[in-house]
């Protein structure tokens, strides 16, 4: 057993490989492993998150608002649990930004926002 130093709940753990894994909990956080898990476990938690994207939980479209302001593009894109590509899309300096998900099956997803100030990777649920 080991401490992660995280004060929210824990709710999902994936492993992409033997050494890389991620653990999902409450409020934003994500953990990283690149060892298996042996010693030590990164966490890097939504302290302040540059977008906010909902609904989340989903069903058809998501919105993300750009919270720091950024008049500039970014780039969406949509990971299945795997780690698998899923969608991309490049947004050109739209706030909000909004994106058609209904084409996702029902699960958890991984959605990555690029721009030139931030990447950020948020969990995404569709229902």
């Amino acid at each position: 057993m080991f401490s992660t130093n995280t004060s929210g709940s824990l709710k999902s753990v994936f492993f992409v490989n033997d050494n890389l894994g991620y653990v999902v909990g409450s409020n934003g956080t994500i953990l990283k492993t690149t060892n298996g898990g042996g010693t030590s476990i990164n966490e890097r938690a939504a302290l302040q998150s540059a977008f906010s994207v909902f609904p989340n939980p989903a069903h058809n479209k998501i919105r993300m608002l750009n919270r720091k302001n950024y008049h500039e593009n970014a780039i969406v894109t949509i990971y299945g649990i795997t780690g698998k590509q899923l969608m991309q899309r490049i947004f050109s300096q739209q706030d909000p930004m909004e994106l058609d998900v209904s084409a996702l099956n029902t699960g958890l997803y991984l959605m990555k926002i690029e721009t030139n100030h931030d990447i950020e990777v948020q969990k995404l649920i569709i229902q």
